[in-house]
């Protein structure tokens, strides 16, 4: 039997149940679906600004800085101002470096890597670390990463290491890289020492310069280790 031998009411009633069944289909699969992820992400913008108004409430309610909080903060950073030493006092950090490794027994090799401004808009440099994130906040202040390879046995240029920070300057340790070279270790370490810029104004208390002659980068540091 074909399509035209049927009766126009059957041909109709055929095509009414097709179009319901499309329909349902389109439904089921099409609809259905996208009306349950527009509820989903209803819910979640309403609990997104639910979250937002109560952060905003928490912000508003943070009473604002007392006059002494605000001398406390000025304190602070002056006194860590203070702390940094001028730009030119890089070559007494590199002899204390090597004075440090000498004293230790190891050799050590240190080498600049690069120099910034502290907070410098760089689109190729990693995420600020917190110290430098709390370095940053003083005008004028420089970022020096220098590269120290060091060779020893291993508790040496571990006390080597530990006393970095000890030596008077602002300092962080950006990676420590510890190979067996037997029957020796060497170690890879990026040092990073933070100084005013030279002509940066120091707020009153501010440090004075340290005494001692310089030694030109790249400077090396003989062991006694043998």
């Amino acid at each position: 039997m074909n399509w035209s031998d049927l009766q126009p009411g059957v041909r109709v009633a055929i095509m009414a149940v097709g179009c319901l069944v499309i329909a349902m289909l389109v439904w089921i699969f099409l609809v259905a679906p996208l009306r349950a992820s527009e509820a989903d992400a209803g819910t979640q913008i309403a609990a997104a600004e639910s979250q937002l108004e109560q952060m905003e409430r928490q912000i508003e309610a943070v009473p604002p800085e007392t006059q002494a909080e605000l001398s406390a903060w000025q304190n602070s950073r002056d006194a860590l101002f203070g702390q940094l030493g001028p730009e030119s006092e890089l070559p007494l950090f590199v002899e204390a470096l090597v004075r440090l490794s000498e004293a230790q027994g190891i050799d050590a090799f240190v080498a600049a890597a690069d120099a910034a401004m502290v907070g410098a808009n760089d689109p190729q440099a990693q995420l600020p670390s917190q110290t430098e994130q709390v370095i940053g906040a003083i005008p004028g202040a420089r970022r020096v990463s220098l590269r120290v390879e060091a060779f020893g046995d291993y508790g040496a240029i571990s006390r080597f290491v530990a006393q970095i920070g000890r030596l008077g300057w602002v300092t962080e340790l950006a990676s420590v890289e510890i190979q067996r070279e037997f029957p020796e270790v060497a170690a890879l370490i990026d040092v990073v020492v933070y100084f005013r810029a030279e002509g940066a104004g120091s707020p009153e208390g501010a440090g004075q310069q340290r005494p001692g002659a310089g030694q030109p980068m790249g400077a090396q540091g003989g062991g006694s280790h043998g």
